[in-house]
C-alpha cells in the first residue's frame, strides 16, 4: 500500500499512465475514506534570506505553483480552484482523488502524524512488533488503551 507520491513517481518519472501501466484502489476495509496527509513548506525563523522564503511559498500557495507542483508529485493540490483552472493537467488518477476528496470521510493518516503524536506513533510501533511476537491480542489491547491515555492521542 503506498501513498500518490507511488503515483507520481509512476507517472512523472516511468512515463505510465493511471489504469494502463498501472492499477490503483483505495486501501481494503477504506471505502468511503479518504487516508490523507499534506506535504507542508514553512517558513523558518532566522532563514538568512525571508523575501526569498516568503516569494516561494507564495509560488507554492498560487494555482499555478500548486498546478506546476501536484500533477508532477501525483497529488492533488490543496487549493479547489487549482484542478479547474487546469483541469487537463489532471489524469484519470488525479481526477478521481479530487473528487473522492471531495465526496469521502477524510482521515487524517497515522503513520505520518496527522492523527496522532510522534511519541504515540513510537510507542504504537513497539506495541504492534510485541503482537507480532507473541500473538496475544487481549494484551496488545491493553497495551494500546494505555498507549493511548499516557501519550495523550486518544480523544477521550
Amino acid at each position: 500500500i503506498m501513498g500518490d507520491w507511488a503515483a507520481g513517481y509512476m507517472m512523472t518519472t516511468l512515463g505510465l499512465e493511471p489504469g494502463v501501466g498501472f492499477g490503483y484502489a483505495p486501501s481494503p476495509g477504506t471505502s468511503g475514506m479518504f487516508i490523507w496527509l499534506s506535504d507542508s513548506f514553512g517558513h523558518p525563523v532566522g532563514a538568512p534570506n525571508p523575501a526569498v522564503t516568503d516569494a516561494w511559498l507564495t509560488v507554492l500557495g498560487s494555482v499555478e505553483g500548486q498546478n506546476a507542483f501536484n500533477p508532477l508529485k501525483g497529488s492533488i493540490p490543496a487549493r479547489i480552484d487549482a484542478v479547474g483552472a487546469a483541469p487537463d493537467l489532471y489524469n484519470t488518477y488525479l481526477q478521481d482523488a479530487a473528487a473522492d476528496w471531495a465526496s469521502n470521510d477524510l482521515a487524517g493518516s497515522l503513520a505520518h502524524g496527522v492523527a496522532a503524536n510522534e511519541r504515540f506513533m513510537n510507542d504504537f510501533n513497539e506495541v504492534m512488533n510485541i503482537f507480532l511476537a507473541s500473538g496475544d491480542a487481549n494484551a496488545t489491547v491493553q497495551a494500546m488503551q494505555a498507549v493511548c491515555l499516557q501519550d495523550a492521542a486518544c480523544g477521550f
